[in-house]
């Protein structure tokens, strides 16, 4: 199982974002890892700029417990046509490596709805998803909820395993937004 949780904070006026997101947050019967990130960014209508500080577990990005640096990039309207990425780098020891690497994006084709992709790689694996987003309550401020079903591939490989035992298929999942 993968899974992913994440929340944000915009501060009033000023534009600054406080984001936080635990990614992947994965389990089975043999493994269980996480990559909690924290990430402070420059908050324009049209571009969101961040760098941050994180950690992950053993296993997810590397043999052993590491430091994260995760930089984030939007352009585009967060209602609007809109891409995102998201680096994160594992400081480990000696060495700095890309632990992840996030794309996901947004185009409107009707009120209240969008086209939604996400891909996200690692070096041990990925998927690449689609689907729609949908606003289902509000007008997209406060008390706004957001619901995006998305189907897709992914696929793993058990980096410390030998030989490499590697899975792959169609993927499920569904993303929810709440704006307070």
């Amino acid at each position: 199982m993968h899974s992913e949780i994440g929340m944000s904070y915009h501060f009033g006026d000023v534009p600054v974002r406080l984001r936080g997101r635990v990614d992947p947050l994965a389990a089975n019967k043999v493994f269980g890892g996480a990559a909690p990130h924290g990430i402070l960014s420059y908050d324009g209508r049209l571009l969101e700029m961040g760098l941050g500080l994180g950690g992950a577990t053993k296993g997810v990005f590397d043999d052993k417990p590491v430091l994260t640096l995760p930089v984030y990039l939007r352009l585009g309207a967060i209602d609007g046509v809109m891409g995102e990425l998201t680096n994160n780098f594992s400081l480990g020891s000696q060495r700095v490596e890309l632990g992840s690497l996030r794309l996901s994006g947004y185009a409107p084709i009707a009120d209240s709805m969008w086209i939604a992709l996400r891909l996200q790689g690692t070096r041990s694996g990925g998927y690449l998803e689609g689907g729609l987003r949908f606003l289902v309550n509000g007008g997209g401020g406060p008390g706004s909820l957001f619901l995006t079903p998305l189907i897709g591939l992914a696929g793993v490989t058990e980096v410390r395993a030998a030989p490499r035992d590697s899975r792959s298929g169609f993927s499920l999942a569904l993303g929810a937004e709440f704006r307070l």
